[in-house]
Order: structure tokens, then sequence, then C-alpha cells
């Protein structure tokens, strides 16, 4: 059967770049952080067709890579599926459609609410869809009263056509509002830590409310679609692919590539929902292999600024690729209609043509379409009072309680979780490269320095100071800085004073100390490091570009503060081979965040004996983020561990 596609309309390509938009490039350090994200992104986009060609050539590794969507949708394989406590609050009915008030509890005392819609006639048990909502609020006089308000029209069509439809509110704009944006507009980078996205907790309320609809006498279980538009066509993507009751699958808009989110700025325009916790590394185009080969209709609009129309082209000939090799080429279209960012007329007449073919077996050509409300804000409002026992508030803590930590006991058992399920992002090996050494003397105090420039990754630069007494032999020990860039400003001004052919250009500092401080015998070597984002490498960093990159490393699966670990575990490696003939013991040093992420290189590098923590968090709540760390351990777990390992852990306070 030939392809099916409507009103593919190829105009408005560049308006979306109003929205999306590069990092500045106002730094040199900027220009290697756009590339580092390109390298990222083009790795990422290989690993990921690596895993579509193995899921083409072993079907049955399908289950493994839901398995891995699932987990980084923060759901335990063994989620329990807890009573959900549905409740109708009444009813109201207008030409011909009954609405249903429903509320239901998908995680125990956080409230999802919902709109049925059914048909006052019924023949038979009904085909269901569950449509998910995007991110159109409705308020009014301070009172929320969900996203399901703006979407009726779509439940009544539905109902109009003999369906059963639940449009189900987001928790972000239902009627007990709380966030989707914790790392873009809140400073939640703990929700990293936790391992919690948005996306988790709007996709497992789907999947309760699957649930609900296989209670209903009404609804025939074998005929369940899911649609939605925007934030609703994102989590439409994450049910099909994780949940097989859904038969077929309609998600308009809600889907970019890494290429788009990350180069091209697209990030910036989105709230966390639309991200997994992408610890396995996939670009989103991964998603379609999984729904496929059920039904998939995709679609958009030509103008769409948030959803651009060429990333969706590209994601469809990717799908098709799929679907034709797995044989189901007649289950797969698109439609792309005129107008912006909205679910247009076309797009839902598009919508409604792909159920009846696929949930019902007809190919009517005229079905009803709903173009106006009919029912009122107060008469959808599912809740005349807030139950007193929601926790809305706090969802992101709830639905994170559901990982009941098992902190490691042993230094391997804790390197092996870590590796597993926190610090997936990192490169396989060490790098054991250098570029270049620059050696400087100074006679009259007895100091030699030694800089080291080299890279930790590619693009990313990577500056060590060596500097030792003139009298120096044998074995010795490494006191090694992991720099914040306010130190590194200071070490560079004392440098320039000890050697004055020293030439590093670095902001004014306060009055330095005597170098000599940091020895404490002949034998040992003073080293700093500087992470990527510090020193010469330094990007702009005011508040809003610091946020818009934090969150790209998260998208490509790692933490900025995660891979400054890298950066340090790369550094004492080099070490190893720059400097063989005197490196017997490092002793790590490190002051705030920094000095957590000392803490941990040292958990995986064993010349660590020593790490020397200034002022640490108490809690990876307060920071550093790593992607779940939370879920295993938190820093008190991590000090412990290392500690009854044989490593002497110090910890040090400058407050009075």
């Amino acid at each position: 059967m030939r392809e099916l596609i409507w009103c593919v309309v190829l105009i408005g390509l560049g308006i979306w770049c109003v929205y999306a938009a590069p990092l500045p490039s106002r730094l040199p350090g900027d220009q290697l952080l756009f590339c580092y994200f390109s390298n990222e992104v083009e790795m990422v986009a290989d690993l990921t067709k690596e895993k579509i060609s193995q899921l083409l050539e072993n079907p049955d590794s399908s289950k493994k890579l839901r398995q891995q969507l699932i987990e980084m949708l923060g759901l335990p394989l063994d989620l329990e599926r807890t009573p959900l406590h549905a409740c109708v609050t009444g009813t109201n009915f207008c030409n011909g459609v009954l609405v249903e008030k429903v509320h239901f509890q998908p995680i125990p005392r956080v409230y999802y609410t919902a709109n049925l819609y059914l048909p006052l006639e019924q023949q038979g048990r009904l085909p269901a869809i569950l449509y998910l909502c995007g991110h159109w609020s409705f308020v009014s006089n301070g009172i929320s009263y969900g996203n399901k308000v703006r979407y009726q029209r779509d439940g009544i069509t539905f109902a109009k056509n003999g369906y059963a439809c639940l449009v189900l509110d987001t928790v972000q704009w239902g009627e007990i509002p709380t966030d989707h944006r914790g790392t873009s507009r809140q400073a939640a980078w703990w929700w990293n830590s936790i391992g919690f996205s948005p996306a988790g907790i709007e996709t497992w309320a789907a999947i309760r409310a699957l649930d609900y609809l296989c209670t209903r006498a009404e609804i025939n279980t074998n005929r369940i679609g899911v649609t939605g538009h925007s934030g609703g066509g994102a989590y439409a993507w994450m049910l099909a692919a994780v949940d097989d009751r859904v038969k077929a699958v309609a998600p308009m808009a809600g889907i970019a590539d890494l290429e788009t989110h990350v180069i091209d700025g697209l990030i910036d325009s989105h709230c966390d929902c639309n991200f997994p916790i992408n610890l396995y590394r996939w670009d989103f185009t991964l998603v379609p292999a999984l729904v496929a080969p059920k039904p998939l209709l995709m679609g958009g609009t030509d103008a769409d600024r948030i959803f651009p129309l060429e990333t969706t082209l590209r994601i469809y000939r990717q799908t098709k690729f799929l679907y034709r090799n797995f044989g189901a080429e007649t289950n797969l279209s698109l439609v792309i209609t005129p107008g912006p960012h909205d679910e247009t007329l076309d797009m839902r007449m598009a919508v409604i043509l792909w159920f009846e073919r696929h949930l019902k077996g007809e190919y009517r050509s005229t079905p009803v379409l709903q173009q106006h409300d009919i029912f009122t804000p107060e008469q959808l409002k599912v809740f005349s009072t807030i139950p007193a026992d929601a926790l809305n508030y706090n969802v992101a803590g709830e639905f994170s309680a559901f990982h009941k930590r098992q902190p490691p006991q042993t230094l391997a058992e804790l390197q092996e979780v870590l590796l597993k399920n926190v610090f997936g992002g990192w490169p396989k090996i060490c790098p054991m490269k250098f570029c270049k050494l620059r050696t400087w003397t100074n006679a009259l105090a007895g100091l030699e320095l030694f800089e080291l420039e080299s890279e930790s990754q590619p693009f990313v630069p990577l500056y060590l100071y060596l500097l030792q007494p003139s009298t120096v032999s044998g074995p010795g020990k490494v006191r090694l800085y992991v720099l914040t860039h306010e130190e590194w400003c200071r070490l560079i001004q004392q440098l320039r004073r000890c050697f004055p052919e020293f030439g590093v250009e670095a902001a004014q500092p306060p009055e330095p100390k005597s170098l000599m401080d940091n020895f404490v015998d002949s034998n040992q070597v003073v080293a700093y490091v500087v992470v990527r984002g510090v020193g010469p490498g330094k990007w702009t960093d005011d508040e809003q570009v610091v946020t818009r990159v934090r969150r790209r490393f998260m998208a490509l699966g790692q933490t900025l503060d995660g891979m400054r670990i890298w950066d340090i575990r790369s550094a004492i490696r080099i070490l190893e081979v720059v400097k063989p003939e005197l490196l017997r013991e490092v002793h790590l040093c490190g002051s705030d965040v920094m000095g957590v992420n000392a803490l941990y290189a040292a958990v995986f590098e064993p010349t660590v004996s020593t790490v020397i923590l200034q002022d640490p968090p108490a809690s990876h709540r307060e920071g550093p983020d790593y992607l779940n760390v939370l879920r295993f351990v938190d820093i008190p777990d991590t000090i412990r561990i290392m500690r009854a390992s044989g490593k002497i852990v110090e910890i040090r306070s400058t407050q009075k």
C-alpha cells in the first residue's frame, strides 16, 4: 500500500531560529566548547546508529533498549503499581458527549486530574485514546483548572467519533501545579543527582492512566491509541516506546535530535520534561526504533519554532528506514501542515483518520471534527478543594523515593556502581599524550616550573603546572591542587612574580602568599590542574550562559562537574607519563565543589593516597551534580568508603 503523507508544505524553515540559538563565541573557550559539543553529538549519533543496527539484526535486543529507556526515565524496573485510588467527582454532558471528572494517584499522594470523554450512545466496547496534554495552561483568578480545559476539543472530537478519550493533565499545569523547569529556570541541578526528569513522572502517569482505562467496562483494551501535541507529543513517544498496550500512536511535534538541541540551541526553549536522564547516551532518534513497527503517525507544522520542521523531517527519514527494514512501511506516515507551533485543524483531522484506520479498520474520509469548546472550565474542574495530603509540590522527591538507596560497602563496589550508573558519559580510556611542555627556573629561589598543555578529550584543553624544588630527588609526593578560576588567577600572579618570563595573562588577584608555603619537604612536587571551563579555557560564564552550557552536558548524558572528574583523572595519568621518576603517591586537594570532584577522581586512581577537602558541600543536593549519584551514595558515604579502603580523607574548614 502506498505510503500516506498529508498536507506537506515546505516553507518557513528559518523562523524557528528566533527561539533556538547557538552558544556565544566571545572567548576562545567558547569556540572550543562548541567544537566539543559538536564532537560529542556526532559521537552519540554514531553510538545510536550502532544500537539501531543491532536492533535490526536482532529484534530481541529491543528488550534491553526498552529497559535502558525505562531506567533513564527514572523508573525502577520493578516499580510497584500502588493503588490508583481513582475517583470520578462529577459528570456533565452536552451535544451527545458525556464527560467525567477523574483523578487518580500514579504514586501515593501525587494527584493527576483528567477528563474522560464518552459518547452518550455507545454500541459495544469502545476503542480508547489517551490524550496527553502539552504546556498550555488555564489559570483564572489564581486557580489552575488544568491543561485539559485547553484540549477539550480533542476529547470531544474522539467521543463524537465513537471513542473513549481520557485527556490527562500534566503535573506542571494540572489542578495542583508544580514545575517541569528545575534545571532550566530554578537551578535545581540536584534533579540530576537524584536521577529525576519530569519526563519520568509524566510517562509513569501515562502508564497508570492506561491502567485506569483498562478498569473501565466501556473500553476495548486491545484498541488503545495515544496522542498529544508538543510536550504531550513527547510523552506519547515515551509511552508508546515502553508500553505494548498502545496499539497505535500519533505524537504531534514532541521530538528533536541532539544536533538540533545541543548545536542549534533548541534545548534553551525546552523544559526538562523533554529529556530523560541520558545515562546510556542515546540520541532521541532511538525512541522511534522502540515504537516500530506499531502504527505511527508523526507530525508537525512548517513554521514551528519549538520543534522545527527540519529536525522533524530528518527523524522521519530515519524512522522510515526502520519501518522499511521491519517490513511495516504502511504503519508509518507523516503529516506537516501550514502554521506555527500549534495543533492545527488539518493536523487534528490527520490524527483522527489515523486512529480510524488503525484502531477501527475504517477508512472514512469525513470524521466529525469539533472546532469549539462546549464545556466551561468549571464544568471540567475535578477538585472543588485541593486534597490536604497532596504532595505534588514535591513530585521530584516523591518520585525519586522509589529508588531505595543501598550504598556500596567497598571501594571496588563503589567504582562499579559509579561507572555503570553515574559516569556513563566518560570516554573509555584516559589520554596518555601531552602536547606542549615548557620550563622555567628561578635559581635564587631554588624552584623549577613546568607548564604542561594537553587534552583530556578532543577540544578540552588541560593545563598542568608543576612546581618543585631544584633539590628534589627520587620518588616522592605530588600534591595536586584542583583549581577554581579564582584560584587559577591567584596562582598565575604568584608564578609571574617568581618567574618573570612566565607570560600568562590573568585577572588581578589578591596579594599572593609565598609559593614555598606549599612545600612540606624537599622531595615534594606541587602541581596544579586547570579543568574545563577554568583558566585559559574559560568560557562565557554569565548565569544564563552557564545554565545553557550545563543543560547541554546533561542532554549528552554528562554533567559539567562529572566531566571535570575525568579531567582530574587525566591529569594524574599524564603526570604518570611525564614525571614517572618522581611519582610515588598523590595528595589531591580542592575547595568547595572542586574538592568533591577531587574526591571522586581519587576513587578511581590508585596512586592517590590522600584527599584534602576544603569547605566541601555536605551533600550532592548542594553540589556537585552527577547523574543518578544520590540513588547510590552521597558525599559522606563516599568519604566513609574511601577511609575504609585505607585512603586518607581530610576535611578542612576556613570558616571561623
